[in-house]
């Protein structure tokens, strides 16, 4: 179960509070290659090899990146882990909207992670 949804399932937001919290994340997604690029691990250049071999494919811009050498697993692993980091986890989406408060939230994260066993609920994507 995603975050997200213990927190319909408890009453304390609703499907509509979910979705508008996704779509705010989802608006400050900044694109793994423009944070490569501002953390110097790939020029504009290289951008360009990997969006063209992309285009012609359904993988995605790290996976093509690995594959042409530009990358490696480690480097994407942290280009992917920024993007989230500045998209906002969920639960913070939602105390910025005033969905809910801190204190709130951390007590859902806390009987979160008791339920499912997850070491760090923080981390739970939705």
């Amino acid at each position: 179960m995603m975050f997200g949804t213990w927190l319909i399932d408890r009453g304390l937001v609703t499907p509509r509070n979910l979705l508008e919290a996704l779509d705010r994340q989802r608006t400050r997604r900044v694109p793994i290659a423009r944070i490569a690029i501002e953390q110097k691990m790939i020029g504009e250049a290289q951008v360009l090899q990997v969006l063209d071999k992309q285009a012609a494919s359904d993988d995605r811009f790290g996976d093509v990146a690995v594959e042409l050498g530009v990358l490696t697993v480690e480097q994407v692993g942290k280009l992917l882990a920024e993007q989230q980091r500045r998209c906002g986890r969920i639960g913070e989406v939602l105390v910025q909207m005033g969905v809910l408060d801190e204190r709130t939230l951390n007590g859902e994260l806390e009987a979160y992670q008791k339920h499912t066993g997850k070491r760090s609920a923080a981390n739970a994507p939705i």
